[in-house]
């Protein structure tokens, strides 16, 4: 990510509890988010292609996730550790990931601070800077090792949107001008897709039947990437 005193701000900092959230651009186009929380800060850029580096840090300890077409590359000091969801009989790369994460303080502040945002009462705020908190979230918690995490924090994400989600009638210069509405549906059809994906992996091979769904799970992962990249632009867009 780049440097803090390089990114325009599109939008105020929203607070919650113990984190305060921010969304913003860079130089290079790239939409950039952040969520800082006493002495922890997930950085994180993302192209339009979904293309992105996560970057968490508390004090000293630095843990960097890139993720492209050729799946994450997990670095945390010296260590690094490669995984492509795309292949099939990726245990011994999953491990290695989860070994690199191994002790990292970053990494745990971040999953308790998921936990935190995660069990909010639905009730509360749910813009999409929350929503792109939690996705992060369910990024670095599979890679820790917990392969439910995607799943569920989807289906968390989407569950207030789909019970107040309603058909609205858009007069063409309105369009471009509901990002949050965009955003919010964008990221339903992403859970809807995903929910088809999901059916077609339960009918595999049952010894590829972990890998096929690791496989939609990625294709969640990377559409909502996509999706925030939008959302950010769109509040970028001059009205």
């Amino acid at each position: 990510c780049h440097p803090v005193e390089r990114w325009r701000s599109i939008s105020p900092p929203v607070a919650h509890a113990r984190a305060v959230l921010t969304a913003s651009t860079d130089a290079n186009g790239n939409a950039v988010f952040t969520v800082k929380a006493g002495d922890f800060l997930l950085e994180k850029a993302v192209d339009s292609s979904g293309n992105f580096t996560l970057r968490l840090t508390q004090g000293k300890d630095i843990v960097s996730i890139v993720s492209n077409s050729a799946g994450y590359l997990v670095s945390h000091g010296k260590r690094t550790a490669r995984f492509d969801p795309r292949v099939a009989g990726q245990t011994e790369a999953r491990d290695a990931v989860r070994a690199v994460l191994l002790g990292s303080p970053a990494v745990r502040s971040f999953r308790r601070l998921s936990v935190v945002l995660e069990n909010r009462d639905e009730g509360d705020d749910e813009s999409p800077l929350m929503l792109s908190a939690l996705v992060d979230g369910a990024i670095v918690q599979m890679l820790d090792g917990d392969p439910g995490a995607v799943p569920r924090i989807a289906k968390r994400v989407v569950r207030t949107q789909r019970a107040r989600l309603r058909a609205v009638r858009f007069r063409a210069a309105d369009t471009l001008k509901d990002c949050v509405g965009m955003y919010e549906r964008s990221l339903l059809e992403a859970w809807n897709q995903a929910v088809q994906c999901m059916e077609w992996a339960s009918g595999v091979f049952w010894y590829f039947e972990d890998w096929a769904q690791g496989f939609c799970y990625w294709e969640w992962i990377a559409r909502s990437q996509q999706y925030i990249y939008q959302f950010i632009s769109c509040m970028a867009w001059p009205f």
